[in-house]
């Protein structure tokens, strides 16, 4: 799991949470409802996920050893 950490009034803040089949889901602050789920190439579990300090990137691990880079513009503006 990773948070955000944008400027107050700027953006969204998002909780990423990262699955066993994978995927990547971003839920939002306070609220905690899905507003995107992210189809990667990790076929492993996903097991480490940090995001950026301009909270637009995020990277993802995987139990492999496979490192994915994912935008989200969109998501979090």
């Amino acid at each position: 799991m990773a948070f955000s950490r944008v400027k107050p009034g700027t953006s969204k803040d998002v909780v990423v949470t990262g699955h066993v089949n994978g995927e990547i889901n971003l839920w939002s602050v306070p609220e905690l409802r899905l507003l995107r789920t992210l189809r990667t190439s990790h076929s492993d579990p996903v097991t480490a996920l940090a995001v950026h300090d301009d909270s637009k990137r995020l990277l993802s691990g995987d139990l492999a050893g496979n490192c994915c880079l994912h935008e989200l513009r969109g998501v979090v503006d």
